[in-house]
């Protein structure tokens, strides 16, 4: 069943959906479950980082892979009202500057779900976000 609620997705889920055939699946699976996707112009950037940087992808595949971030995501934007809760996300919740300006954007878009490997699974934000680490397994 396809997901109607808005769903935001982390940096590292795009990393692995071009460069780790073992975890591509996993985030392909989120993805056609999705209806509606968010990220933020910070997933953007730090995807392109890591993709030029370690992996060394040429600028036309960067292009390739922004353009289908601009085709296919809601981008959340910085703005006032994003820079002031992510400190307040980061004292309450204590987790890393990087980590607090995702869950800000997050909860701009009024997401319900965060898919990401960096922070703690199942943690609630505001009683509104839940964190999923996609690749989590739980001991039996």
């Amino acid at each position: 069943m396809i997901s109607t609620q808005k769903e935001f997705l982390d940096t590292n889920l795009f990393v692995y959906l071009y460069v780790d055939k073992d975890k591509q699946k996993v985030v392909k699976d989120i993805l056609k479950n999705i209806k509606f996707w968010c990220i933020s112009w910070q997933v953007i950037n730090e995807t392109n980082a890591v993709l030029l940087k370690k992996y060394k992808f040429s600028l036309k595949e960067i292009r390739l892979i922004n353009q289908d971030f601009f085709d296919n995501f809601e981008i959340v934007a910085y703005d006032q009202e994003l820079v002031g809760k992510w400190s307040e996300i980061m004292q309450k919740y204590k987790l890393s500057y990087r980590d607090s300006m995702i869950v800000a954007s997050a909860l701009k878009a009024w997401c319900s779900v965060l898919y990401s490997e960096d922070m703690q699974h199942g943690l609630i934000i505001d009683e509104t976000l839940k964190i999923v680490n996609p690749f989590y397994i739980q001991d039996i």
